[in-house]
This record gives structure tokens, sequence and C-alpha cells, in this order.
């Protein structure tokens, strides 16, 4: 079975008046032993001037993106390669190695992502599902502890963070079931 993942890292949290400044896109498929396995990477970095980035982020976003080095790859990022490019990037991209049918949108908070595709990028929002695979929600199912280790807030060494989660709770709920069936 094949996902496809995403994550994007913006200027906020409102895609009407913010600004996409990364996209990542993983496409994993089980491997013999049932654990999902990258196949596929997507990521861009989508320019964001420096005046216009200070404008949109508030003090927290800013010192988030400063501190793990993606507001400095943003403002000097080729100026070509705005958000037009970098989603008709994503699309070819998508066309080469999305799973066919479109399945569930998979990440740390998918709703997240579609709102702002809604806004800012539409025409990716059709290959995945209405469905969603939210590891947020299975971090609180779990009742796990926030991270103690620092969150990278790059697109995509999250969604890797992302993927071995995922595949951590699928081995717990595997293993739950198979106790089951035993008793």
């Amino acid at each position: 079975m094949k996902h496809l993942w995403v994550d994007i890292e913006t200027t906020g949290l409102d895609p009407r008046t913010g600004r996409i400044l990364e996209l990542a896109l993983v496409v994993t498929e089980h491997d013999e032993h049932g654990i999902s396995q990258p196949i596929g990477k997507f990521e861009r970095l989508i320019h964001c001037h420096k005046d216009t980035f200070l404008l949109l982020c508030n003090e927290k976003v800013q010192d988030m993106h400063v501190a793990s080095g993606l507001a400095e790859l943003c403002w000097h990022s080729s100026k070509g390669r705005g958000s037009v490019c970098a989603f008709a990037d994503a699309r070819e991209w998508l066309n080469n190695n999305a799973p066919r049918t479109p399945g569930p949108m998979c990440g740390s908070n998918p709703d997240f992502e579609r709102r702002w595709f809604r806004e800012h990028a539409p025409e990716l929002l059709g290959y995945w599902s209405h469905r969603n695979i939210d590891l947020n929600s299975c971090r609180f199912l779990f009742q796990e502890p926030k991270d103690s280790k620092p969150h990278p807030h790059r697109a995509l060494p999250d969604l890797m963070r992302d993927i071995a989660n995922f595949n951590n709770y699928e081995r717990f709920i595997q293993e739950a079931r198979c106790k089951d069936l035993r008793l």
C-alpha cells in the first residue's frame, strides 16, 4: 500500500493572509515487513522577501523559522522560484510519483495543509482523497508526551519523523491485534 505524505512550513496559521515557505512530499510503500518506506521525496523552498516575511510572521513564528534556518534560506532562494513555480514542480512530481488512486492525506496535521492548499494551490488537492491520516491525533490517542527533542520545523525532516512515528503506531496496533487473536 502506498501513502502520500505532505508537510508545509508557513508564515503563520491563516492561509488567507500568509504564505507557504516550504513544501515537502513523500510517497511511502509498505515493505515485506509491513513498514512504510519512503520511495520518493520532493521538497521546495519558496522565495519570500525578508520584509514580507517579517510583516507576515509574528515573533514566535519568526524565531522558529530563524532558528531552523528556513527564514534565511527563503530570503536568499532564487527569486524566480516563487510559489507558482514550486506548485508547478510539485504537480509534475506528483504526476510521476503519487499513487494512481488518491488516498488519504498523511502528515502531522493534514487539515492544516488542506486549508492552505485550498487557498494557494487547489490544483494539488486532487492527489488525495477526502480522508486523512493525522499523526497529531495518533499522538493524542496514545497519550504521548510532547516531543522532548527540538522540533526542526523543516518540512522534509518533519515528514520523515512522522513516517517513523506512523510505523511505530502501526506496529503497536498489529501487535495488539495478534495478542487479541491468541486469546
